[in-house]
């Protein structure tokens, strides 16, 4: 994705639902998060959802490319 001339790309990430979120896997799509978490990719979508209440420990990064 471009936005302002500048590439986007996203990094999904699931860190533990404690205070200190610390990072648990890191994927470059949401099937390859499920995946490595042993989730389903329906299951892991939902919880990237930004109006689910259960997203806490589920985040998506946008980090410009470098490229």
């Amino acid at each position: 994705m471009i936005i302002d001339g500048k590439k986007i790309k996203y990094l999904y990430l699931a860190t533990t639902k404690d205070k200190y979120e610390l990072p648990i896997a890191v994927a470059d799509s949401t099937k390859e998060l499920a995946e490595m978490l042993g989730m389903e990719h329906k299951t892991v979508s939902m919880y990237m959802c930004k109006s689910n209440e259960y997203r806490k420990g589920f985040y998506k990064i946008n980090v410009e490319d470098e490229d």
